[in-house]
């Protein structure tokens, strides 16, 4: 006889590979084609809830995570571990990375980039809350030199509260 904890994790777990886990995973793939100044390993950690998806190093040696979302419409879904990790690395580099698939046209995509201390208000408010950066029609060289800026700039104390 199966648990009922042992059945609401196999849920889980289909769920999450087939909703949630392919857009995501295909979202990485472009990170990682696109974003081609910094070196990244993909971290998976089914122990620790709220991990960020990847780990960033600039050319300087500087890390950073991104928690990677995919959304199909305003709304952007935030684990509460997710938004733990966040708001404890209010002052680091830790950053939220969302790709907006536009409805009518889903070859078609803007990206958002958020902070660490946005984490809460984005889960509440969706995109409509202001990015750190924003790229309409995905231009992956200027996101990629706004991450570098800003990661720098996270780093040096420059970042304005």
């Amino acid at each position: 006889m199966i648990s009922l904890i042992y059945a609401t994790n196999i849920v889980y777990f289909v769920y999450n590979v087939f909703t949630v886990a392919q857009p995501e995973k295909l979202f990485w793939q472009q990170v990682r084609k696109n974003l081609t100044a910094f070196s990244w390993i993909r971290l998976e950690s089914r122990v620790n809830h709220g991990i960020p998806d990847v780990l960033g190093t600039t050319e300087e040696g500087i890390y950073f995570t991104v928690e990677l979302k995919v959304s199909k419409s305003n709304k952007v879904h935030m684990s509460s571990h997710q938004i733990a990790y966040h708001e404890t690395r209010k002052k680091s580099c830790a950053f939220i990375l969302v790709k907006r698939v536009l409805k009518d046209s889903p070859r078609k995509y803007d990206i958002y980039l958020y902070a660490p201390e946005q984490a809460r208000q984005l889960a509440v408010l969706g995109l409509s809350l202001t990015p750190l950066y924003r790229s309409s029609s995905a231009h992956w060289p200027l996101v990629q030199e706004q991450l570098a800026l800003i990661v720098r700039q996270r780093t040096k104390g420059q970042w304005a509260e």
